[in-house]
């Protein structure tokens, strides 16, 4: 199971995810999107394209967490060709950080920071569907110690530790 959720815009790269999703060859792969946005009618035409695509819809808490507990891989696609994404920090990694699932994320502002944490990719449709796909296929081996890497992050990644930063 492979998770998005949040706004579905282009600035955070849903429509580079859905096109990446598609040349990912696993017959088994499910992509299960939530949130809403501008691009909600693209992601239901994507759904009804391709039965792997599944969108949830807007999730009150409760449905949204099962969802986040259900995740194998989750996906950070903002396109970062966009000049708003040039300065951001996209703080949805934080929470998929703190599931211990992995992630797939294209190189934000200050990614170098979390790279033992994340698979990173460029912002293009096929880079972000090899990594999908690498992951995927080498899921196994690469599960095996993200669970305790990026827990551990995700316990330093406070209010209070932040602010002591500065």
């Amino acid at each position: 199971n492979i998770v998005y959720s949040g706004l579905l815009s282009t600035v955070t790269g849903v429509d580079l995810l859905i096109e990446a999703f598609k040349k990912v060859s696993n017959p088994n792969a499910r992509l299960y999107i939530s949130g809403k946005g501008d691009l909600e009618q693209y992601v239901k035409e994507a759904e009804r394209q391709d039965k792997r695509i599944i969108y949830k819809g807007f999730l009150d808490h409760s449905e949204y967490y099962n969802l986040l507990k259900s995740a194998h891989i989750f996906v950070n696609p903002r396109n970062m060709h966009l000049l708003q994404n040039q300065t951001n920090f996209p703080s949805k990694v934080l929470e998929y950080l703190a599931s211990g699932r992995l992630i797939v994320s294209t190189k934000f502002m200050g990614w170098e920071k979390y790279k033992e944490n994340m698979y990173f990719v460029e912002s293009e449709v096929e880079n972000l569907a090899e990594g999908i796909q690498y992951v995927i296929d080498n899921y196994s081996e690469i599960a095996a110690g993200v669970y305790e890497v990026n827990r551990k992050i995700a316990k330093t990644l406070t209010w209070e530790n932040q602010i002591n930063l500065f």
